[in-house]
């Protein structure tokens, strides 16, 4: 019935690839298949270290040749089993006719899904689709059942079924006509096959009318980019306020200041990357190009023609089309790519800027964005990329990711993919997307030497400024009527822009991508959250937040981990405090975790007044029996929010009306009133309020969460839209409060 505080609701890290307390450090130079050889291999370079990829290859292969072998073993596998197979399909295929018998379509959706990964015919696609398209109606999702058995009639015209759940799919969204006639195509289509008659292009075949082609198109938009199409297809790759500027200087570097005073909520920046790449985990639920949910996902028809798996798949084939001209040709030339650590590939992709150009050169031309003696105009592609500060961390110890660039280059180089990326660089569109080791361009040991040494830098520079592309969701907790709501990786990219806004634990603008928070998309939205003075630095959080980390320490100390430098920032400068933590006192915090522990769970099996009990014996412990420095403010609240839960439980609104306010109003001492944190608590208060029907105090919230949530997201996030909802009640409800 609405989420827990803003403390528990909000992520703990916003953009940045920094470290995510939801999901752990992450280390995308040893991630995926490759992970044993890279760490290997990254292991005798901190003893051995070596600048040229080149000869520290040569020597490593000197002492460790039964490494190499084995990966070549590795390698063969993965070539073989890269390549397309019906037979291979087929057993995801099974897999799936047996989930949609249980009557588990969504396992179903996601077996399919697999197959079509694998099969290499029309025919064994278009079966795919079709069964995809029943398990979509049976779940009543009727629009992607259309686009699904659509799909499956463009590949295989013959083929009964792919009509009849087109036909049916039409009929359920209300096109009874165009519905009937596929159905009975179908029929007629079973009829001729059951005389064993050959089945040619019949011209009573239906067409599909203009008013279905304007609904496939409607529908294939929507899920390409969702209800922002029309952001998401803007032709200027960047697009930047006017009065942004990118300044240098000798302690910070290059980055950004406004030349003149904007308001909170103003957009600064909105940029599509120079390259991205999605997380393996999110294969199967998210396209490998435009970054969104789709639980409709294709293969790429261009890799079917190759023979060959693609590591992603796609939302639709104009998706698949613009990466394939981008990096898919030439990714799908060596098996590498398939299994290589995520930030190799970003690297690589970083890389092929050399041949496709920048994104946004003609903002690059535009006096915001002279350094602030009007000279060194920013280049945006690759020698902008390339110029990017990372340091190494190779041969230090007690890194929790990075240092590791050498050895992901050194694999790669064994591997062959360093030919690939050069011949591509070179041939371009001449190069053929085929597998093996051989390719049509002579490329000598200085090439390699130049692109490994570029690559390590730019694996270097990935990890100080590459920005993890995220999304929020939200889940309701078992036994419980409450949404939890976690930050999701998706994947990550860097930004020409982005990739200038320095860090602070306060910042001053936020992190978004088009269409979110609870979608993703590769363009980055940059807004200001409070009103910023002319002259000021823009900066941003690169996870570590004063509001979400509220100890300095381990603030810095992450920022070290992840980043490998000391915040300086406002927050980090001021002395604090260190009241000290008795035995007593350790004991008093142990007693009420263990209380607020049995209360949850007495709540979640439905013994409400105990698990209220036990969370007032918790809550007792932390106010009555601790001095006021040693009372954690925030347990305090998620306490408070806890007894509102749990009287939400039993549909008593007016006394989790009372609680909750009571952790707003704890909250509201510790965040600023503009935080985005407090935005969470207006929010959920609102909703506990209008349930409640305690219509004037749900309005007073309504009008304090919207401005900021307009803020931070603009006008697209859902809970705008809600809360929008509750005040047209209310005031028909009771019109005198308008």
């Amino acid at each position: 019935f609405f989420s827990m505080s803003g403390t528990k609701a909000l992520p703990n890290a916003q953009g940045p690839e920094a470290q995510n307390a939801q999901n752990g450090p992450t280390d995308d130079q040893a991630d995926g298949l490759c992970s044993e050889w890279v760490t290997s291999i990254a292991s005798f370079h901190s003893t051995n270290p070596d600048s040229n990829v080149v000869s520290f290859l040569q020597k490593h292969k000197q002492t460790a040749s039964q490494l190499y072998t084995a990966f070549d073993k590795f390698l063969s596998h993965v070539r073989s089993g890269s390549a397309l197979n019906d037979a291979q399909a087929a057993e995801s295929k099974g897999k799936g006719n047996a989930a949609f018998k249980k009557q588990q379509y969504s396992e179903a959706v996601m077996c399919y899904t697999d197959a079509l990964r694998s099969a290499q015919s029309d025919s064994a696609c278009a079966v795919l689709l079709s069964n995809r398209a029943n398990a979509h109606f049976q779940m009543q999702i009727y629009p992607l059942a259309l686009l699904d058995a659509h799909a499956a009639v463009e590949l295989d015209p013959k083929y009964a079924k792919a009509f009849f759940r087109r036909g049916h799919a039409l009929q359920r969204l209300g096109f009874m006509p165009e519905g009937q006639r596929d159905v009975d195509w179908s029929t007629h289509l079973e009829a001729q096959s059951a005389a064993a008659a050959e089945v040619n292009d019949d011209p009573e075949a239906p067409p599909v009318s203009e008013r279905i082609q304007a609904l496939l198109a409607e529908l294939q938009s929507h899920v390409r980019y969702g209800p922002v199409a029309k952001e998401w297809t803007d032709p200027a790759p960047i697009k930047a306020h006017s009065q942004l500027r990118v300044i240098r200087d000798d302690v910070q570097g290059r980055h950004c200041t406004i030349a003149d005073a904007v308001e909170a909520g103003t957009e600064i920046v909105s940029e599509m990357p120079q390259a991205a790449v999605l997380r393996g985990e999110c294969t199967y639920t998210h396209c490998s190009w435009g970054m969104k949910t789709s639980p409709a996902l294709v293969p790429s028809w261009r890799y079917r023609a190759c023979g060959r798996k693609s590591r992603g798949l796609y939302s639709c084939q104009e998706a698949a089309e613009e990466e394939w001209h981008v990096c898919g040709k030439m990714e799908a030339s060596h098996p590498f790519f398939l299994v290589c650590p995520l930030d190799f590939l970003l690297a690589v992709r970083m890389y092929l800027r050399k041949r496709h150009g920048p994104l946004g050169s003609n903002v690059a031309r535009e006096a915001f964005l002279k350094d602030e003696d009007g000279s060194g105009l920013v280049d945006f592609g690759y020698p902008h990329l390339a110029s990017l500060q990372g340091p190494s961390r190779e041969c230090t110890k007690e890194m929790e990711n990075g240092g590791k660039e050498t050895a992901c280059v050194a694999l790669a180089l064994h591997a062959g993919a360093i030919h690939r990326v050069v011949s591509y660089v070179v041939l371009g569109d001449d190069l053929e997307p085929k597998d093996g080791d051989e390719v049509a361009v002579v490329i000598s040991d200085g090439m390699l030497e130049d692109c490994c040494r570029e690559l390590v830098h730019l694996m270097r520079v990935i990890l100080t400024n590459a920005i993890a592309i995220t999304k929020l969701t939200s889940a309701l907790q078992k036994g419980s009527g409450t949404a939890v709501v976690r930050q999701e990786r998706v994947g990550k990219a860097v930004y020409a822009l982005g990739s200038m806004f320095n860090h602070s634990c306060d910042p001053n603008c936020h992190l978004q991508w088009l269409g979110g928070p609870y979608e993703s998309s590769p363009r980055l939205i940059v807004r200001s959250t409070t009103f910023i003075n002319a002259k000021d630095v823009l900066t941003i959080s690169y996870g570590p937040h004063k509001n979400r980390q509220h100890s300095q320490k381990q603030r810095r100390k992450l920022l070290q981990d992840q980043y490998h430098f000391h915040c300086d920032c406002a927050p980090c400068a001021e002395p604090e405090s260190n009241f000290p933590v008795t035995d007593e006192i350790q004991e008093v915090w142990q007693k009420a975790s263990d209380l607020y522990q049995k209360g949850r769970k007495l709540a979640g099996t439905q013994r409400y007044q105990d698990g209220i009990d036990a969370l007032l014996g918790s809550l007792d412990l932390l106010t009555r029996h601790l001095p006021d420095g040693a009372q954690p403010a925030h347990i305090i609240a998620k306490t408070y929010d806890s007894i509102a839960e749990v009287y939400g439980m039993q549909q008593d609104f007016e006394n989790a009306s009372l609680w909750c306010e009571k952790g707003v109003t704890k909250l509201s001492a510790i965040y600023s009133p503009n935080s985005l944190e407090m935005a969470a608590e207006y929010d959920k208060m609102a909703s506990v309020s209008f349930r409640a029907e305690q219509y004037e105090k749900a309005l007073q919230y309504i009008d304090k969460a919207i401005p900021l949530l307009k803020c931070f997201y603009g006008d697209r996030h859902d809970g705008i839209t809600e809360l929008g909802q509750y005040r047209q009640t209310i005031l028909k409800k009771r019109p005198e409060l308008g």
